[in-house]
């Protein structure tokens, strides 16, 4: 197994090599999430600010216009590890700092986000991004960048809007996926109790599509308090309160989050052992997935 500061070793060398936009873009994601989620939390802001360091420079000499300029922009939006980074207004307000990039709605959304995770998206920035999208997809955007806050009660309107039956299900969807950040586990620590209480009563009464999207979206990720979330889901699949569609999430979500607790004592391990000719390895394999896209555990 290959701990997560090696598998952005392989990335930082390698994927900027590789031909296909799409792949280079997915290389680069793997590596985003395997210092967010998979790498140990100690280490994590060495790596983001190594993988920002490199996607900016690679965006500064892109060929204008081209389909990898925005490849590169979408990775340094991603990474970005400080508001003060880059001209973060400029670019919300439409401007680009790079020859040839069209800084559209996309690309605006997705760097408020990230600024809503850093805790650095106070309503003005929201009000100028949503007043140039004011459409369905950005009010909807909108709901995901607020639950993305770092807070307390951006977190608690949060669920209260995730449970909201007045709401629609997109509306729904986009505040469940901003709500649970790797960033942000101790913020989440309070509702994992909330949501194994919750669960076989959203199965009981609620619209399977929400209690399929609720159940996947908001199972508790937080490796810090890994063996007790595990330990609250055996007990619930042990009771069969929740029908089988319920209880297959709950196995796959279960064996995801013992990957990452299992991820990040690999990649801890490792920072001990870093040096020059020393190979990082945790276990039999040295690639995750066997290859450098397989996989749903990048840096396992």
């Amino acid at each position: 197994r290959l701990p997560a500061r090696a598998y952005v070793d392989v990335v930082l060398r390698h994927a900027a090599a590789e031909p296909d936009d799409g792949v280079v873009e997915l290389l680069w994601q793997r590596a985003l999430s395997a210092c967010l989620t998979y790498g140990a939390p100690d280490n994590r802001q060495r790596l983001v600010d190594r993988l920002f360091r490199a996607a900016l420079e690679a965006l500064h000499g892109a060929e204008p216009a081209g389909d990898r300029q925005v490849v590169w922009a979408r990775t340094v939006f991603a990474a970005l590890p400080a508001e003060d980074a880059l001209p973060v207004d400029r670019i919300l307000g439409g401007e680009s700092p790079w020859p040839g990039l069209h800084v559209d709605a996309d690309l605006r959304w997705r760097l408020l986000r990230r600024l809503a995770v850093l805790g650095a998206c106070p309503p003005s920035r929201l009000e100028v991004v949503l007043a140039a999208d004011p459409s369905w997809d950005g009010h909807c955007r909108a709901l995901a960048v607020r639950a993305a806050l770092p807070d307390p009660v951006s977190k608690r309107e949060a669920w209260r809007l995730a449970l909201d039956e007045g709401r629609s299900l997109a509306e729904r969807r986009a505040v469940m996926d901003g709500f649970a950040q790797p960033a942000q586990e101790e913020l989440l620590v309070p509702y994992a109790e909330r949501y194994f209480d919750l669960l076989p009563e959203v199965w009981a009464d609620g619209e399977q599509e929400f209690a399929i999207a609720f159940t996947r979206a908001l199972y508790p990720r937080t490796p810090g308090h890994g063996r007790a979330v595990l330990e609250r889901t055996d007990a619930l699949l042990k009771a069969d309160a929740v029908p089988a569609a319920a209880r297959r999430i709950l196995t796959e979500e279960r064996a995801a989050l013992a990957a990452v607790v299992a991820a990040r004592a690999c990649d801890a391990a490792a920072g001990g052992r870093e040096g020059p000719g020393q190979a990082l390895t945790c276990g039999p394999r040295s690639a995750p997935g066997g290859s450098a896209t397989g996989g749903r555990t990048p840096a396992r």
